[in-house]
């Protein structure tokens, strides 16, 4: 590593330590993931949309952003968007981005986990039949209420302490172990979330589906805090936050301006770690699950295949 690289890293070490409040103790082991992350060549940029690619209050991202976005496009990058938006407004976001984006995504496709929802009809029922004593507990008698595919999202203006929010709502519609209490921002809003499954599991997921190795994923969310709903995505070397922070000396970095002082926040933070990275279109697929792996990418390795082992067959001596 040449002597501006090294004072790059030192420099950034010590302000992620500042503002994660870690010790020197962890310094060098801060510092040795965060030389992982920026030696890494991703395959896979993995999104958080509200707070990451849209401004607070806004749908839509910035041309910036866009840009960006169109550049990964083009270069064959493979862009996962990981929301705890419901259906309709995830598709309404992919739909506007589409018609934004110079090189248009050929192919979209929604990866949600299913096995649970019953669990979550089950439980939305008690949520709902609850409204009154959750306004009394949030203090908001605008509160609002969305029923997902595998979770529960209740939306207040109004900031709350999401221990004190998980005791009193347990008392009330007593959730089973299955299900996760999350908390994330869309728009104005601040949400406090029950729900099946992480957005932990839907890297996992969309590694099965990709066969591409989740340490060749960069994750970037603005929920970094402990009790936030990206933390269990950005807690590894390859997850940056661009706006709330855990005090993990493994992962969850924050992104700092061009002179390694200020943390940047939001999509121009978004737009500072696209910048700092390197991606490169994923030449070696591993691992791919033959269930949900594309049959065209299948048949294609397949024939390859099949005629490079009759040209052996025909020239071998």
């Amino acid at each position: 590593m040449s002597h501006n690289r090294d004072e790059f890293l030192n420099k950034y070490v010590d302000r992620i330590c500042e503002l994660k409040g870690i010790d020197n103790s962890k310094k060098s082991s801060c510092k040795k993931y965060l030389q992982i992350a920026f030696d890494e060549i991703y395959n896979v940029v993995c999104f958080d949309i509200d707070g990451t690619l849209c401004e607070e209050n806004e749908t839509v991202p910035s041309k910036k952003i866009i840009d960006q976005i169109t550049r990964l496009v083009e270069k064959r990058i493979i862009t996962v968007f990981v929301t705890g938006r419901g259906r309709p407004t995830s598709r309404e976001f992919l739909s506007t981005l589409k018609s934004k984006i110079k090189d248009s995504l050929n192919k979209t496709e929604f990866i949600a986990t299913n096995e649970k929802k019953n669990k979550t009809k089950s439980l939305s029922r008690k949520v709902n039949s609850s409204r009154t004593q959750l306004n009394k507990i949030f203090n908001d008698a605008n509160l609002k209420i969305q029923n997902e595919h595998t979770s529960i999202r209740i939306l207040t203006e109004k900031e709350f302490d999401k221990n004190e929010i998980i005791t009193k709502i347990s008392q009330i519609i007593k959730p089973s172990s299955d299900f996760k209490f999350l908390k994330g921002k869309y728009e104005q809003y601040h949400v406090f979330e029950l729900s099946t499954t992480t957005k932990s599991d839907a890297i996992k997921k969309a590694e099965e589906y990709l066969g591409i190795p989740s340490i060749s994923m960069l994750r970037i969310g603005d929920q970094g805090q402990l009790d936030g709903n990206d933390y269990e995505m950005l807690k590894s070397y390859n997850g940056f936050s661009v706006n709330k922070l855990s005090t993990s000396s493994i992962g969850c970095f924050p992104v700092l301006d061009h002179k390694n002082n200020l943390q940047l926040k939001g999509p121009q933070a978004t737009d500072r770690i696209l910048s700092l990275v390197r991606t490169s279109t994923a030449l070696c697929i591993t691992n791919p699950n033959p269930v949900t792996f594309p049959g065209k990418l299948m048949k294609v390795e397949k024939y390859s295949t099949l005629r490079s082992s009759a040209l052996l067959r025909k020239y071998s001596i």
